[in-house]
């Protein structure tokens, strides 16, 4: 009887990993970021105010990211938990992301966007939202695609000493 040698076995690549480690600390650090600046324009004295994701929808969207960080940091910890269940999860926090960004978007974060009182303020977007939808959208890809990845492959199969006895 022979027995493979480990060196035999077909590495896993490592670019879903790094895809999925990207997308989450991008998403984060889009939660960082200002998500809409309030410019005003009195008479005599202009100003702009940012404001940050964590309010309204914003903050669904930043704990989802979070969440991601967190799923990241286990995944590398015990890498025996990668497969189905992380690459599911990779793919919710990557929605959950993305929803939350566009739920802030059109919902309404904390000012609708483009309002203005009297003339004199306006609501544009900031920076940081589009980056948390870049790191949503990597993590929502990355998922799908290992799910897509393993759609047509089969269990793998146990050895007749793996068995449990009758």
């Amino acid at each position: 009887m022979t027995v493979p040698s480990p060196a035999a076995a077909p590495a896993q690549p490592a670019l879903p990993g790094a895809a999925r480690a990207a997308g989450a600390v991008v998403a984060a650090l889009g939660c960082v970021l200002p998500w809409e600046s309030l410019e005003s324009s009195p008479p005599g004295d202009a100003s702009s105010v940012p404001l940050d994701g964590l309010h309204g929808y914003g903050t669904l969207s930043c704990v989802a990211a979070a969440g991601a960080l967190l799923l990241t940091a286990a995944l590398l910890w015990r890498p025996g938990l990668d497969g189905l269940r992380g690459d599911g999860a990779t793919s919710i926090a990557g929605l959950v992301v993305v929803a939350g960004a566009v739920l802030f978007l059109y919902a309404g974060g904390g000012y609708p966007l483009g309002s203005s009182v009297g003339g004199q303020s306006r609501v544009a977007v900031g920076p940081g939202l589009p980056v948390t939808v870049a790191g949503g959208l990597l993590l929502l890809g990355t998922g799908l695609t290992q799910l897509w990845s393993r759609r047509g492959a089969s269990p793998p199969r146990r050895s007749a000493a793996a068995r449990p006895p009758r």
